[in-house]
């Protein structure tokens, strides 16, 4: 594309040098700018791309947008102040997203936006064709599959995605996060539907207050076209109310909800305007029913009929780290990292008879002021407790481990073990036929983040390495 067709309806400040250039992509970090690049010098957490743009040139990059004009440096500089604004016009116009020939779907949430967004996925792919996929655990372009590095990935990778999307897919299903929300990462982006899950205690580290971290969830949906509430969360219920445009709730108790769910008989029945279906979904848990709901919600709405998007909840996957049950045993790892999100799963494997082993710790240099709670909520729904190291970052685990038992009031039997995978291979070797043994918050992470290193850890593999090692 030509630079001067890129920036014919971009408000540049300034531009040095000829415009008539061929740009062959787009790349933000000099590492990885290519011959025929353009160079966007943003300044970024952490980074300052400015400070690269001698490295972008030597890397091949055709031109640069940046924000104060470089006069070492011989190519073509097109001189703009680099708004969320400006860039996503930039980034339209080079990969074509501007108007998507498919429903963008965004989810977002404290807990449950990852299994929404595979549900969703599912869903879709079953009545449209071949559907994208954004969210925490792995990217789906119709092209690539990889694993993801972040929820909601940059404002230029996200066009770059979109973009490999156009060519096969029918849809495009994606976490936001409120980190990106807050960034700036989907400014731009039009949403034709935006699901809400639930509003609970977490990154209060990064948002401050709860008003905060609500307000930013809020951003999503006063751009979307439609709405998917739950209004059984009090913030949703509120949120529902606010919105000027079309919104549709869901809700397990609230029957005057679009979309109701109910157990008659051990199974889920949802219901849509009176009809009313049996959902013989495989699905573990009250929580994972209000993900399906909203899945379901969100496909009825973009399909147009309630019957067609019940039918494949049936066939709905097992999520990678989301009560994984590990070789058909009472062993689950979880992802659950939240007070609610902890609670919600020991619920999930309550039994007549048994016990529930809980082994989980909290992260380092993330909300502090969640630990306490953590430890209250495992304690009042486990028999026995493991507290463990969970990615201590640059924390001292010591510390962490500290601030967890400050909420527990010794109603339960526990033990402290900081090796990971002592404290699994322990709940494993102590648990009996019949209790249950959840493994939480790290989920389908694969690495343990320690200081400044990322070593491989995997709870579902070391709970393998110790069955197949009782099994020999």
């Amino acid at each position: 594309m030509q630079l001067a067709y890129l920036m014919q309806n971009i408000p540049l400040d300034a531009i040095y040098g000829s415009l008539n250039r061929d740009i062959t992509g787009i790349a933000e970090h000099a590492q990885h700018v290519k011959q025929g690049d353009l160079f966007v010098a943003r300044k970024g957490f952490r980074y300052d791309g400015a400070k690269f743009a001698e490295q972008a040139l030597q890397n091949g990059a055709a031109a640069l947008l940046l924000e104060e004009y470089n006069s070492s440096l011989p190519i073509t500089q097109c001189k703009a102040r680099l708004t969320s604004s400006l860039l996503s016009l930039v980034f339209r116009q080079f990969y074509g997203t501007k108007h998507l020939p498919f429903p963008l779907v965004g989810i977002t949430g404290t807990n449950g936006k990852t299994t929404t967004s595979y549900y969703l996925h599912h869903l879709l792919s079953r009545l449209l064709g071949p559907v994208g996929l954004i969210n925490t655990i792995e990217t789906l372009t119709g092209k690539r599959s990889f694993s993801s590095r972040l929820t909601t990935p940059s404002l230029l990778t996200l066009h770059q995605l979109l973009g490999e999307m156009l060519a096969t897919c029918k849809g495009c299903v994606m976490e936001v996060s409120s980190h990106a929300l807050h960034q700036g990462r989907v400014f731009g982006l039009v949403f034709d539907l935006a699901i809400f899950t639930n509003l609970s205690h977490d990154h209060l580290d990064y948002h401050k207050t709860m008003q905060a971290y609500g307000e930013e969830k809020r951003k999503l949906f006063t751009s979307a076209n439609t709405s998917v509430i739950n209004i059984d969360d009090p913030f949703g219920e509120r949120l529902a109310k606010t919105l000027s445009k079309t919104v549709f709730t869901y809700s397990l108790e609230k029957k005057h909800a679009d979309f109701y769910g109910t157990q008659k008989g051990g199974r889920w029945w949802f219901s849509h305007k009176s009809v009313g279906f049996c959902v013989k979904a495989p699905i573990i848990g009250r929580h994972n029913a209000y993900n399906l709901l909203g899945a379901v919600a969100a496909a009825t709405l973009i399909v147009g009929s309630f019957k067609e998007a019940v039918a494949p909840a049936a066939t709905v996957p097992q999520v990678r780290g989301r009560l994984e049950r590990i070789a058909n045993k009472n062993i689950y790892v979880d992802y659950a990292h939240t007070p609610d999100a902890l609670s919600a799963a020991l619920q999930a494997l309550k039994a007549a008879e048994g016990r529930i082993i809980t082994v989980f710790g909290c992260g380092g240099d993330r909300d502090v002021s969640k630990r306490a709670l953590m430890g209250r909520v495992a304690e009042e729904g486990s028999d026995y407790l493991i507290i463990t190291s969970d990615n201590p970052r640059h924390e001292c685990p010591h510390k962490i481990i500290r601030e967890i038992c400050q909420g527990l009031t010794t109603t339960c039997a526990f033990m402290i073990e900081m090796d990971r995978a002592k404290a699994i291979a322990y709940a494993l070797k102590i648990a009996q036929p019949s209790d249950r043994v959840l493994i939480a918050g790290k989920g389908h992470e694969q690495q343990q983040y320690i200081h400044s290193k990322a070593l491989f850890f995997d709870d579902r593999e070391v709970a393998l390495q110790y069955l197949r090692g009782n099994d020999e």
